[in-house]
């Protein structure tokens, strides 16, 4: 079975991000793109580094307050 860019994405999140995240494929006027949410504070440099050479989509990192990943983004 193929792996999709998501696929490989929330592969390499899970392998170096120890906190709760959310992947959502969206898209704006520079095209489509991944929006990856995570808690404030969170070491996102090697996340980002493993995306952009594994993956052709542009990875956007939002940042978010605690709980708002669990409460707002179910």
């Amino acid at each position: 079975m193929q792996r999709t860019e998501k696929d490989i994405l929330t592969e390499i999140v899970v392998d170096n991000h120890e906190e709760e995240f959310r992947i959502l494929e969206t898209g704006d006027d520079g095209g489509s793109h991944f929006a990856l949410y995570v808690p404030q504070g969170s070491e996102t440099d090697i996340i980002a580094k493993l995306a952009a050479a594994n993956i052709k989509k542009r990875l956007i990192i939002i940042t978010t307050p605690p709980g708002y990943i669990g409460t707002i983004l179910r």
